[in-house]
């Protein structure tokens, strides 16, 4: 039987100096990260390229908790006529930060909320990858590597989403359970359900983990289930079990009844069944996701799946974006915070394996590597790009660097220089290679590399480093706006008016007529102002042109570029119109 990672690690420690230096080095580099994903995430807001899904949803799910309504969001109101964010995700921990928000309203709020979940993610994993490898240099570099990952990029720069603090949750949780904080384990448990509804899956797989990497005895027998680990396993995921349990029904009977909108909770408790039953999708849409996992294992270069019991963390994420609801399994979207959220501890357990092996299974893994990998970026290209992850150039690059790596690793016996770099080749160097090709590959494919921007149909690649010109006439398109006044505005302009109760969204490419059942305003039932842009006039109701003969143009603001035209239109105004 295989010692456990702590066992592993008491043989690799690189001592407290080690530790300070490197921890000052990172205490040097968040503030630089945290600066500039927060600029980033703010440049797509002043350049239009937040919507109401998703940074609208929560700015008006918190104005609104704070305004006599729980987590409103006329999104999820508009398409499943539910009152409240929290019927459809139990994201409970939103309500903390209501009071808070409103005394800062503003994407800002959110954005700093994020970046500084994120930024804190870093130093935990810094910390739990030196508690299990016990070489802070190790630590520092997987850090590192995590925060420039293109899938985490990728969702950090799409909106706001309370699942970016899914990471620093699991990340503390896996550090609780291998330090035998028992309290802690459980209080991250609470709170990463309070977050969302797949936490407690999360938790459930790192106690499995937890327990047969610890076990003193082979499972199952009766020493088992009555040690003391054995104790804190049952409690703990009975524990797991009860928070899903338990916030479900909160979920699906208390706030319907609690909101008045009982007629809804069926609805409710449907959508809460469907988390587990399989798609019924194409098998395409499940191979492009099972594409998007090897995309994910390939910026990772494979490090998840070297210790086979790593399978067990990422199990139960793996059948919910492959198998039940593959759209999840997308470059670009919030859902990569879950996936890193298993696969960094799976990365960290695989290099304390690592440092205990011998050069000669060095390169055998290395070898194997290299095999996958290629193979993984001839899959994507017979697949046609059909996920979108990779343009040509990008594919160039990344090819240049596997016929490197190529080089490096099997060798060409002929050339006396390569000869010596395998014969002294050892575990130290193999973890710096390993660094620096998963660094390149990430920077390659995230929205870092300027080739990516808006090349993709993702949101998180949508990006520009320079303001629009329009943005500067937000707060005067917000200061017509009274107080209670309904709005209707573009998807992407709506984030804008999101600090309004009555403020709803044009349909969009994922709404239509038809599913959206709720939307309240028709030729007959006028909103008091229409504000829309020439780039999203296509997504208006059939019934808003012909209904414009009542309106007056209160407001033009002139638009060269994206999104064009902004337009800002009152019932029954009459005064002259102010063209900027």
């Amino acid at each position: 039987m295989e010692d456990s990672i702590l066992n592993q690690s008491q043989h690799y420690r690189s001592g407290e100096d080690d530790r300070k230096k490197y921890l000052k080095i990172l205490t040097v580099y968040l503030p630089f990260y945290f600066a500039l994903i927060f600029v980033i995430s703010l440049l797509r807001y002043l350049n239009f390229y937040t919507a109401d899904a998703d940074l609208g949803i929560n700015m008006q799910g918190l104005w609104t908790t704070t305004h006599g309504m729980l987590m409103f969001d006329s999104s999820d109101f508009e398409i499943y006529g539910m009152v409240s964010h929290l019927e459809v995700h139990t994201s409970f921990i939103a309500v903390l930060f209501a009071y808070p928000y409103l005394l800062f309203p503003g994407p800002s709020f959110l954005f700093l909320l994020q970046d500084s979940a994120i930024s804190l993610s870093v130093i935990i994993l810094y910390m739990l990858c030196g508690k299990v490898t016990g070489d802070y240099r190790i630590s520092f570099m997987v850090a590192v590597s995590y925060s420039v990952n293109a899938t985490l990029l990728g969702a950090v720069f799409y909106d706001f989403h309370w699942l970016s603090f899914i990471p620093l949750e699991s990340f503390v949780l896996f550090y609780a359970l291998f330090s035998r904080w028992k309290l802690v384990s459980i209080i991250t448990i609470a709170v990463g359900s309070l977050t969302q509804e797949i936490f407690p899956f999360i938790a459930l797989s790192f106690l499995l983990y937890y327990f047969i990497d610890t076990r003193r005895k082979e499972f199952p027998s009766r020493e088992w289930f009555f040690s003391h680990d054995g104790d804190f396993f049952m409690i703990a995921a009975i524990f797991s079990l009860s928070m899903y349990i338990v916030l479900s029904l909160v979920q699906e009977h208390f706030i319907p009844v609690l909101l008045n909108n009982t007629s809804i909770s069926a609805e409710i408790g449907a959508n809460s069944s469907a988390r587990f039953i399989p798609s019924a999708l194409s098998p395409l849409a499940s191979l492009k996701s099972l594409s998007y996992w090897m995309l994910s294992f390939l910026l990772l270069l494979f490090l998840p799946l070297l210790k086979t019991k790593n399978i067990l963390l990422m199990l139960p994420w793996m059948y919910e974006t492959i198998v039940v609801d593959p759209a999840m399994g997308t470059l670009g979207n919030q859902y990569s915070f879950v996936t890193l959220s298993v696969l960094i501890p799976a990365v960290v357990v695989s290099l304390s394996l690592m440092r205990g092996m011998d050069a000669l299974k060095i390169k055998r893994y290395l070898r194997i590597l290299l095999l996958i990998s290629g193979g993984v970026i001839v899959a994507l290209v017979a697949d046609g790009f059909g996920m979108n992850p990779i343009d040509k150039v990008n594919l160039v690059l990344i090819l240049a660097a596997e016929a490197s790596y190529a080089l490096f690793v099997f060798g060409i016996r002929k050339i006396r220089m390569v000869r010596s770099l395998i014969r002294k080749f050892n575990a130290k160097k193999a973890i710096v290679t390993l660094f620096v090709a998963t660094l390149s590959m990430s920077l390659i494919l995230s929205p870092f590399n300027t080739v990516n921007d808006n090349r993709y149909n993702l949101p998180g690649y949508e990006i520009s480093y320079s303001v629009n010109p329009q943005s500067a006439y937000i707060p005067l398109i917000q200061s017509f706006i009274t107080p209670g006044s309904t709005i209707v505005a573009s998807d992407n302009l709506f984030p804008i008016v999101a600090n309004h109760d009555k403020a709803y969204e044009f349909y969009n490419t994922y709404m239509t007529e038809s599913n959206a059942r709720y939307f309240p305003f028709n030729g007959s039932v006028l909103p008091r102002f229409i504000l829309y842009d020439s780039y999203q006039s296509v997504y208006m109701p059939s019934w808003v042109i012909p209904s414009l003969n009542h309106y007056g143009l209160v407001l033009l603001i002139n638009g060269t570029g994206y999104p064009g035209n902004i337009y800002l239109y009152e019932l029954g105004y009459s005064a002259p119109t102010i063209y900027e």
